[in-house]
């Protein structure tokens, strides 16, 4: 049983990762853009971008 619980909160944990393109690296969605103020080519259509954003809206 302890198995089957660890392993739903690692998908859980797993779900609240994005990737980012630019620094090729995992990152939680609640923390965000490590560095929103930097260029990023793929910021238009970064899921760790846009998720942050419409979040504070």
């Amino acid at each position: 049983m302890e198995n089957k619980e660890e392993k739903g909160k690692q998908k859980e944990e797993q779900a609240e990762l994005a990737y980012c393109e630019k620094y090729r690296e995992y990152v939680k969605l609640t923390d965000g853009c490590k560095h929103p103020k930097e260029y990023c080519a793929f910021r238009e259509k970064c899921l760790i971008y846009l998720y942050k954003k419409f979040k504070d809206f």
